[in-house]
C-alpha cells in the first residue's frame, strides 16, 4: 500500500506527506481537511487521488504503474475498511 503521499494541487494541499499506514495520521487528515478531492503522487511516483468526506472517511485511488487502479477505503478513525480494484487505465 502507498506509504506517503505528496499533494500537488494548490487549493487542496496537505502540509506534509500522509502516511496511510498510520491510522492516527489518516484520522487527523480526515478530521482536519475539508471534504473534497485531493491529488498528488506517492513515494513510487504513482498518481493518487483522495476523495475525502470530512470527519467521515476517505477513499484513496492509486493509479499503479502496472495499469491497475487500486482503491483503499478508510473510516473516520483512520483504519482500513478494505481494498478493491477499480479496473485498468491506459498507461
Amino acid at each position: 500500500m502507498t506509504q506517503a503521499i505528496n499533494f500537488m494541487e494548490e487549493e487542496n494541499v496537505a502540509e506534509k506527506p500522509l502516511d496511510v499506514n498510520e491510522p492516527e495520521a489518516v484520522a487527523h487528515f480526515i478530521a482536519e481537511h475539508r471534504s473534497g478531492i485531493y491529488a498528488g503522487k506517492n513515494v513510487d511516483g504513482e498518481k493518487v487521488v483522495i476523495m475525502l468526506d470530512n470527519k467521515k472517511g476517505m477513499n484513496l485511488l492509486t493509479y499503479q504503474s502496472n495499469g491497475w487502479v487500486r482503491k483503499n477505503s478508510f473510516d473516520k478513525d483512520g483504519f482500513s475498511e478494505g481494498e478493491t480494484f477499480e479496473g485498468r487505465y491506459t498507461i
